[in-house]
């Protein structure tokens, strides 16, 4: 087999495996998706979706992108300041420090809540509105209490 067809059926047989079935909306998801609405309803500012994480390239390496901890959505603010806030499920509670021997994956829900945390307090040290938001009515709260809503909504 030539090298160019061994590379492509290994390339492929990894995308065949890396491939995920696709799932319906997440409740983190579809509180976004409100929020979004709501946001472009009420006339807030320009909206930006930040993603982070990381995922593997062809050769294998460990890509990742957008600084760890940041808000899932910056807002631009009429008044040139940015609001960020941190989109979560309706049922999401902070949690607290972990037990020792507790699971790896538990520490690190732990660890990127600290870095979530830290990343909304630099904000938030700034003079910049920013919180972790779970429905529209927290929205709403939030931006009323920064008085960033134009009419009642």
């Amino acid at each position: 087999m030539s090298d160019h067809l061994t590379n492509w059926t290994r390339q492929s047989a990894k995308l065949t495996r890396a491939a995920k079935p696709k799932k319906g909306p997440t409740p983190e998801g579809a509180v976004m998706t409100a929020v979004l609405d709501a946001l472009k309803a009420w006339r807030i500012g320009h909206v930006i979706r930040v993603n982070t994480g990381a995922l593997e390239d062809k050769t294998g390496r460990i890509v990742r992108f957008g600084e760890p901890g940041h808000s899932d959505l910056v807002v631009e603010l009429p008044d040139g300041r940015n609001a960020y806030l941190e989109l979560k499920e309706p049922t999401w509670r902070p949690m607290s420090e972990p037990a020792p021997g507790s699971a790896p994956s538990t520490w690190r829900k732990w660890r990127h809540q600290q870095e979530q945390d830290a990343f909304l307090a630099r904000q938030t040290a700034r003079g910049c509105p920013a919180a972790y938001i779970r429905s529209v009515a927290e929205l709403q709260q939030f931006l009323a209490l920064h008085g960033l809503l134009r009419r009642s909504a």
